[in-house]
């Protein structure tokens, strides 16, 4: 169960919260961002070809994860894990806009972390 709605234009903070019981709200949340946490990514090398109305589109987003998600956390229990809402928001994304996606592998840029030696 899902409400999503564009958000009035104009420039404005956005709000993403996974609510106990199992709810998102979200509050003018731009498209790009809610492609990354459907992909469960924090990492913009990761996600490519996204088009460019998906960074200015914002989104009102209010929906109740499936009663088996519910259920695990238990009534009351707190917010559901961002692992667990992954496959929802995705599930939501490509029934409601028609995502379409495919994986692959690529080289990205990361950090390496070593033991620097004592003097």
């Amino acid at each position: 169960m899902a409400t999503i709605k564009p958000t009035d234009a104009g420039p404005r903070a956005f709000r993403y919260q996974m609510q106990p019981g199992g709810r998102l709200v979200a509050e003018g949340t731009p498209l790009q961002f809610l492609i990354s946490r459907a992909f469960n990514s924090n990492n913009n090398e990761q996600i490519a070809g996204i088009p460019a109305f998906a960074m200015a589109d914002r989104y009102d987003i209010n929906a109740k994860a499936p009663a088996a998600a519910r259920a695990a956390i238990g009534p009351g229990m707190g917010p559901m894990n961002m692992d667990a809402v992954a496959p929802m928001l995705l599930a939501l994304l490509v029934d409601r806009f028609k995502l379409k996606y495919h994986t692959e592998e690529r080289p990205v840029s990361a950090y390496v972390l070593t033991a620097g030696s004592r003097r």
